[in-house]
């Protein structure tokens, strides 16, 4: 559905949750970086856009 929107010439967007922090390894009591990402895309169908791009 994103490649059927850019090949149209549109961009996707949509919103995310991104967050990281330093915390201690158990294993080896070295600080380590742990993150994550959330994207938040919605049902395919509702991808498309109803009106005309400018």
């Amino acid at each position: 559905m994103i490649d059927s929107l850019q090949q149209r010439g549109l961009i996707a967007t949509t919103s995310a949750c991104i967050w990281s922090r330093a915390q201690e390894d158990w294993d080896t009591g070295k600080q380590v970086l742990v993150g994550s990402v959330r994207v938040d895309l919605t049902e395919p169908h509702l991808m498309i856009p109803h009106n005309q791009h400018p």
